[in-house]
C-alpha cells in the first residue's frame, strides 16, 4: 500500500470535541513534553491548539504520511512535526 495515496482518501475530521479524559489529564498534571505518534492530519492537534493547551509545551508530531504531516505543520508552527514509522 502506497501511504502517500491512502492519505489523500477522505476528509478532515476536525471537531470540536476533546475527549474529557485527556482534558482532564492535560489540566490536572503537570506536563512539559506531548508526542502525538501517528498523528494523521493533526484533527487532535488543531483542536487542543486553539484551547491554548500547548502554550510553553513542546510537541511532537509524527506520522507515516508526508501529506498529512505537511497539514499539521500549518496547525502551529511550534509544532515539531515529522515523518517516520517510530
Amino acid at each position: 500500500m502506497n501511504i502517500e495515496e491512502y492519505s489523500k482518501i477522505g476528509f478532515q475530521f476536525y471537531n470540536e470535541e476533546v475527549s474529557p479524559l485527556l482534558k482532564k489529564y492535560l489540566h490536572e498534571t503537570a506536563w512539559q513534553n506531548y508526542l502525538d505518534c501517528g498523528c494523521g492530519d493533526g484533527a487532535l492537534l488543531y483542536r487542543l491548539n486553539l484551547d491554548n493547551i500547548f502554550e510553553n509545551k513542546n510537541v511532537i508530531a509524527v506520522d507515516l504520511s508526508e501529506n498529512r504531516i505537511n497539514l499539521v505543520k500549518k496547525i502551529n508552527s511550534k509544532i515539531d512535526a515529522h515523518v517516520d514509522d517510530v
